[in-house]
């Protein structure tokens, strides 16, 4: 059995907030060293091992400008 990611950051998207739907974000994980900033709503993904210096402001910066609506929506 593996061990799941560890969600330690999620941001609402701009789209999350004009339609006010919540569980549209950027999730930031991490998992065996490496954190990954993932968006919900579109294909942007950003992986790097330094969480702080650029996986938490890459995630900050795409959800601030985010307008993807998922299509599963």
């Amino acid at each position: 059995m593996t061990a799941q990611p560890t969600v330690i950051a999620r941001f609402l998207t701009l789209a999350a907030e004009i339609t006010g739907d919540h569980t549209i974000t950027v999730d930031v994980t991490t998992d065996d060293g490496w954190a990954t900033a993932e968006c919900t709503a579109c294909s942007a993904r950003s992986q790097t091992r330094d969480l702080h210096v650029r996986a938490l402001p890459w995630a900050e910066t795409h959800s601030a400008s985010c307008r993807a609506i998922p299509v599963n929506r």
